[in-house]
């Protein structure tokens, strides 16, 4: 499994690793994940220690040792952890006044081939495609998310076997975006 973002308390990394992990590691005890990012340094709502914090959480439930802090890597390092990965998981919260945008990381995903469990949360609805390029979860439906997230681990994603994911993907690149863009801007074309 793969988180990719800032370590901050809406982007849910802590839900995640207190509520779900536990139950993903009881049918895949072999499961790891893959932390890309780290604390924000210069975000408007940058959080203190939520890293520290997830990790405390990871050692009271001894799951230190199932959760990899890669911190910050480069685009190749990135691209590479998407390639590796079975899944993205983001576990983004639903909070009033500080919603997510739009999920950038679900699309990089997508283009890499790999699927998303996400909460259907702020922007990320617009980023995933529920059952095409991934699986939207009822925010805060824990239960519902370990379930995603174990079913694929289980039976890989039914769309990588036929149609392709970055498909999905390739519909927000910046071409298909500047034609859209041309588009609206003027219509007679």
């Amino acid at each position: 499994m793969l988180y990719v973002g800032r370590i901050t308390g809406r982007k849910g990394l802590a839900v995640f690793c207190k509520t779900i992990l536990a139950r993903i590691l009881e049918q895949h005890p072999e499961a790891r994940t893959l932390v890309v990012g780290d604390d924000p340094v210069n975000a408007l709502h940058r959080g203190k220690g939520e890293r520290a914090h997830v990790e405390a959480i990871l050692n009271e439930n001894g799951l230190m040792q199932t959760v990899l802090f890669l911190g910050k890597i480069d685009d190749h390092e990135l691209s590479a952890a998407y390639f590796a990965a079975d899944i993205l998981v983001f576990p983004v919260q639903q909070r009033k006044n500080d919603a997510e945008g739009f999920g950038m990381v679900a699309i990089e995903a997508a283009a890499h081939d790999l699927p998303t469990v996400a909460f259907a949360a702020g922007g990320v609805t617009d980023a995933i495609a529920d059952d095409v390029s991934g699986k939207l979860i009822t925010a805060g439906d824990n239960k519902a998310f370990s379930e995603a997230v174990i079913n694929l681990l289980r039976k890989p994603f039914p769309i990588r076997k036929g149609n392709d994911i970055r498909a999905f993907a390739a519909k927000f690149s910046w071409p298909r975006f500047g034609e859209r863009l041309r588009l609206f801007c003027n219509p007679r074309f």
